[in-house]
């Protein structure tokens, strides 16, 4: 009985990427597996050449190696059925703690933007209080240094582990069954990601949503066909859900900085209300993104 519920559920799961079965019928998991291992030794080479690179302290830089990292991330979990557990979990680890160690300075840049993105939607009885906040965080300390040794080490250690993977099929459809249980939890999250109380359910969302979008863009360099409106609804979905969040966490820090000083009683009542004018979109327009992912 065990067995038989083990594949009525994998088959529903199946039924969330019916939509690529003429791509993984066309070779077997371990040409696609081998495919995928080339592409991905290619993107750690070039990160590596930055981290190592004069520029590697750059905006520009930092975020690209980020955004690598998120796209580990997503392709750790599209084989995750084909390597052994302590593989997987060794290597959501490393990519865990090596962002880490590249988000501080990233993280103080987002937060000034999104205050100048407040800003713009602030009456202007409140631009001049808000534009003092971000004064006095200009003001604070920047964050430490990258540990760039760490970060390369961890890049080459990722590489090893790419360079040696052995995949270990646990079925004849591992790599579907990877695609298939991103989006049976991109389906599951966002159902859930409307109810009351719900910040923790959108942020699992958001990042299923990502690996959602980097999946399908990494297997339509290996032959995918079509899916360029699902493609593309994923990634607006990602980024409008990433600003949210980056809303989010601007509120928590306004809210630290504000109720330490005179201009709370005066300014954070309307200050509040643009931020849930903007939360309050954020909400419309994901929902309106979700209902037409719903139907491709």
């Amino acid at each position: 009985m065990a067995s038989f519920g083990w594949r009525l559920e994998s088959d529903m799961k199946k039924s969330a990427v019916d939509w690529a079965e003429p791509f993984f019928g066309q070779a077997s998991d371990a040409e696609r597996l081998a495919q995928l291992q080339q592409e991905i030794l290619s993107l750690l080479e070039n990160a590596l050449a930055l981290a190592q690179s004069k520029h590697r302290d750059d905006k520009e830089s930092v975020h690209a190696l980020r955004v690598l990292l998120k796209h580990l991330r997503a392709y750790w979990q599209l084989v995750r059925f084909a390597v052994p557990r302590l593989t997987f979990q060794a290597a959501k680890k490393r990519m865990r703690l090596t962002g880490k160690q590249l988000s501080a300075m990233r993280d103080r840049e987002v937060l000034m933007d999104t205050l100048l993105d407040l800003v713009e939607s602030a009456p202007e009885s409140e631009k001049a209080c808000l534009m003092e906040v971000l004064k006095a965080w200009m003001t604070e300390p920047p964050p430490e240094p990258i540990p760039w040794d760490k970060v390369i080490h961890a890049l080459k250690k990722e590489r090893q582990a790419w360079r040696k993977l052995k995949f270990d099929f646990q079925s004849d459809t591992a790599l579907q069954d990877g695609l298939a249980m991103t989006f049976t939890r991109c389906r599951a999250l966002g159902k859930q990601a409307f109810q009351p109380d719900n910040l923790e359910q959108r942020h699992a969302w958001r990042k299923w949503v990502k690996y959602g979008y980097y999946q399908l863009k990494i297997l339509r360099q290996l032959g995918l066909r079509g899916q360029r409106k699902r493609i593309q609804c994923l990634d607006e979905l990602g980024d409008l859900l990433g600003r949210e969040h980056d809303f989010m966490i601007l509120e928590s820090r306004l809210k630290e900085t504000l109720s330490q000083s005179e201009l709370w009683s005066e300014h954070w009542t309307a200050i509040q209300a643009v931020y849930e004018a903007k939360m309050a979109d954020f909400q419309e327009q994901s929902a309106v993104l979700q209902r037409r992912l719903s139907k491709l």
